[in-house]
């Protein structure tokens, strides 16, 4: 799993360069919002991003994410899909003067420990700092954009950290403008790699036994991005191109790339109707990732040697259109399959 503008937003030319046997579009990203403010910026990945074992991007949103779990013998490189959210993941905060490294700081809080909070934008877009004993950090990805002890606008793909003063280090004054804070995060759990989406279609060990899309106890709601979701006032009518993945009981990975917004050949499908293809196919667990016009799966043909995209491109955003006959919006996220390592 990988934040693919870093390296090439051709799925194709990605998959080859990477080595990959094939390759699929990822989560959801910046696009539709009307309100993205600096530090984010169009095409920033929303939620969980984990990658090579590197939390790149926090659960900010409790959502459904394909992994691949880190652990021992037969455990070690399970996919699986799960919600994940912020509950129990550390924020170590890096804390200097100035940028002054000999003055460097630490502090490590837990969300839902000791009065520590999230709070994004499903719940609210200002939070208030109620106690008086609390401060609020606003946060995007890694960087802290604004502290204050008294309310902070939540940030559009981020959160504000809420925590009693007292876990501060001593004599450390966080809202004083000389302060340089960064973030990194450790996941209750070991990964090798993630990446969120949503919702989750169904799954077997559902324990309050509900296996029904619902949105909104995955933060789709509020302004949460994508807004597509959050403000989805048709109710799962629409008819769109579609990218779902699941797994078998025999732990089987099946991905579909459904086709969309194409009178002649596919008119798409709605998220219920990617839930019953996926269990149709025999998947016992089962997710949605970025859909629309951002819909891409590549496989290697080992006849002709290269990387072929095998589903229709959907118009909207042309990217290379001087070598390409079919318009096709760039690839911000990707998930890839790479062949078995050589022992």
């Amino acid at each position: 799993c990988l934040d693919a503008r870093e390296i090439c937003t051709d799925l194709s030319t990605l998959a080859q360069t990477q080595g990959a046997v094939a390759a699929i579009s990822g989560g959801f990203f910046l696009y539709s919002e009307p309100d993205i403010e600096v530090p984010s910026k169009r095409t920033d990945p929303v939620g969980l991003l984990v990658s090579d074992g590197q939390v790149c991007l926090p659960p900010v949103f409790r959502r459904a994410a394909i992994m691949q779990r880190r652990g021992k013998g037969s455990e070690d490189g399970l996919v699986d899909m799960d919600k994940i959210g912020m509950d129990g993941v550390k924020c170590i905060l890096k804390l200097s003067s100035g940028g002054d490294a000999s003055t460097m700081q630490t502090l490590e809080l837990v969300i839902d420990q000791k009065n520590v909070k999230c709070v994004h934008r499903g719940n609210a877009e200002v939070f208030v700092v109620a106690k008086k004993d609390h401060i609020g950090l606003a946060i995007v990805g890694k960087k802290v954009v604004a502290v204050s002890s008294t309310k902070l606008n939540v940030p559009l793909a981020g959160f504000v950290l809420s925590f009693p003063t007292n876990l501060a280090p001593i004599g450390c004054i966080l809202d004083d403008d000389d302060v340089l804070i960064t973030v990194q995060y450790e996941l209750p759990f070991e990964l090798h790699d993630a990446m969120a989406g949503g919702p989750l279609f169904f799954s077997d060990i559902d324990n309050d036994g509900n296996n029904s899309i619902d949105l909104k106890s995955e933060d789709f709601r509020g302004s949460a991005p994508p807004v597509t979701f959050s403000q989805d006032e048709t109710f799962d009518r629409n008819l769109l191109p579609r990218m779902g993945v699941g797994t078998t009981k025999d732990g089987e990975l099946c991905c579909v790339a459904v086709d969309g917004r194409n009178l002649d050949r596919a008119l798409g499908l709605t998220l219920q109707g990617t839930s019953d293809l996926l269990k149709s196919l025999g998947c016992t667990k089962a997710m949605n990732l970025d859909g629309g016009s951002s819909k891409r799966m590549v496989i290697f043909d080992e006849q002709s040697g290269e990387h072929k995209v095998v589903c229709l491109s959907t118009t909207e955003i042309k990217a290379n259109a001087s070598v390409r006959p079919d318009p096709s919006r760039p690839v911000h996220s990707a998930i890839l399959f790479l062949p078995p390592r050589k022992s």
